[in-house]
């Protein structure tokens, strides 16, 4: 279980790194949706800045969690952790990200 935890959480860096100014177009989702008008209204490098700031926190905290949870709860209960972990994060990116775009 924990290869697979420490799989996730180099994946989750690798996507910090792997999204750039030049190919948020077409990776970021509701970035890849708006029009060219729209896409001016948002500060793409602050929001890509953020980003990988996010994701690379996000590996390692889930990587500290995902294997302190292994030692000491059972295989059920980390997975149950490391799942709400992930779904609480992925929330507050949402809601943090907002402030990128400008009405």
């Amino acid at each position: 279980m924990e290869f697979v935890f420490i799989i996730i959480c180099v994946l989750f860096i690798a996507l910090a790194f792997i999204l750039t100014e030049n190919n948020a177009k077409y990776l970021l989702a509701g970035y890849n949706t708006m029009s060219p008008k729209e896409r001016k209204k948002v500060d793409i490098k602050g929001l890509i800045a953020y980003f990988k700031r996010f994701f690379i926190f996000l590996g390692v905290s889930l990587m500290i969690v995902g294997l302190t949870a292994g030692y000491y709860l059972s295989e059920k209960n980390t997975a149950l952790i490391f799942s709400f972990y992930i779904i609480i994060a992925c929330i507050y990116l949402v809601i943090s990200s907002q402030k990128f775009y400008k009405k």
